[in-house]
């Protein structure tokens, strides 16, 4: 029975799938949905904390749930958090924890042992890291509880130190394959000596509304009003956990110190957890700045931006700036990573060069003095996102790499993947 990728199909299509077992023989053909064992896929999430790796985690786990053709499991490293609450939400009802405290704590042998007996326990098939701790992590595990199929992920650029790399390209060499999440990645990999058959590309995703909730919107509107921002006084939003130093906090505050000079009242809104640096603290005090903190829920602080800023130095492929673009916000971004890939320049956003302040801050003014030219911009973008990057074209490759590689190991003889009948 011939393998039929899932990405043959068009975005939007949901698939169905039948599987024929095969654990030792003789084997006896089972079909999903009847009397059939499913795939047993686990996720080992970074933290509970809400950053973008974990996004796009749970964006993973939600598609395969309602696609129904794995039984999906989740575990996380270090303590509860508001990711605990969203997989729960989901249907992922127990989510072992292990709080490491550093790799080379004696106490992480034992968390290595605890969650390679969790995977022997739930019979798992597939094991799918995130980022370098879960890879260096889970893999060990995995390689303990001989686990079959084991996905590892590259998401980030130059963010460990040459010996933390070095660590993780001796997990990873237990990896079936490592998923980038972009093309920029990838070819870094293979730079790397990974071979090209082992380094893929699982796209990040956002979910793209047809139209902007009504709510979001509403709210939209009242932020100005509620934090004291004048209606004409331009604001630009920037998504960015605080404690993330590759994010260059300082280069976007410069920047609006810049545009303060012939747009009156601009101000920068930093939306993430953590704490600001005293530099921040001081942009605060003369008004340049707004700390929003952590939100649930980023769109009515998009809905209100008049644009959206990312002034990383590093980036793999940046879920805040998919979210901007799936807002139909008009986009300035860093030529970092895989931004080249996402941001059409002059089309679907604008790029500048990381670290330039200056250059941020005439790409803002440009947007601002030209609004009907970013409203287009806003509107390409989220066409981009809705052809390339929804959560349907990120569950195609998802399901189409693990039937490859369940046949491959011979866990399972076939995994069919086909769209549903008319």
């Amino acid at each position: 029975m011939a393998l039929t990728p899932c990405s043959q199909y068009s975005p939007g299509q949901m698939c169905r799938a039948s599987v024929t077992v095969r654990r030792g023989a003789p084997a006896r053909d089972q079909t999903v949905g009847e009397d059939g064992r499913r795939p047993v896929v686990v996720h080992l999430f970074p933290s509970m904390r809400i950053g973008g790796m974990e996004r796009q985690a749970l964006n993973i786990v939600r598609s395969l749930r309602q696609h129904g053709l794995f039984d999906v499991h989740a575990a996380g490293l270090g303590g509860p958090g508001p990711v605990l609450d969203e997989l729960r939400d989901a249907g992922v009802v127990t989510v072992p924890l292990y709080p490491l405290r550093g790799m080379a704590r004696a106490s992480t042998a034992g968390h290595v042992l605890a969650f390679a007996r969790h995977l022997r326990a739930v019979g798992a098939d597939i094991l799918h890291t995130h980022d370098f701790y879960t890879n260096t992590f889970g893999l060990a595990a995995a390689a303990v509880a001989r686990v079959p199929v084991r996905v590892a992920s590259r998401r980030e650029l130059d963010v460990f130190t040459p010996m933390q790399r070095r660590v993780e390209h001796a997990a990873c060499r237990t990896a079936d394959v490592i998923a980038a999440n972009c093309a920029f990645l990838r070819e870094r990999l293979i730079r790397e000596g990974v071979p090209a058959a082992r380094a893929v590309v699982i796209p990040n995703a956002v979910t793209v509304p047809g139209e902007p909730a009504a709510s979001a919107y509403r709210q939209g509107a009242g932020i100005r009003s509620s934090q004291g921002i004048s209606a004409n006084a331009p604001l630009v939003v920037m998504v960015a956990n605080l404690h993330n130093v590759k994010k260059d906090f300082l280069t976007a505050v410069r920047a609006v110190d810049m545009l303060r000079a012939s747009c009156d009242g601009a101000v920068l809104a930093l939306v993430g957890a953590g704490t600001p640096s005293p530099e921040v603290r001081d942009a605060v005090e003369r008004g340049t700045v707004l700390l929003v903190g952590l939100q649930a829920d980023v769109r009515p602080w998009l809905q209100a931006a008049d644009v959206c800023v990312l002034s990383s130095r590093s980036e793999g492929l940046s879920t805040a700036v998919l979210e901007y673009m799936a807002a139909g916000r008009p986009v300035v971004a860093t030529a970092v990573g895989g931004m080249a890939e996402l941001i059409d320049d002059g089309c679907t956003g604008l790029i500048v060069p990381p670290g330039d302040d200056a250059a941020l801050a005439v790409a803002m003014g440009r947007l601002l003095e030209d609004r009907a030219a970013a409203e287009a911009m806003g509107r390409a973008a989220q066409e981009e996102v809705r052809r390339r990057h929804s959560t349907e074209a990120q569950l195609a490759a998802t399901l189409s790499l693990y039937s490859r590689l369940l046949s491959d190991r011979g866990v399972y003889r076939a995994l069919r993947v086909a769209p549903p009948p008319p």
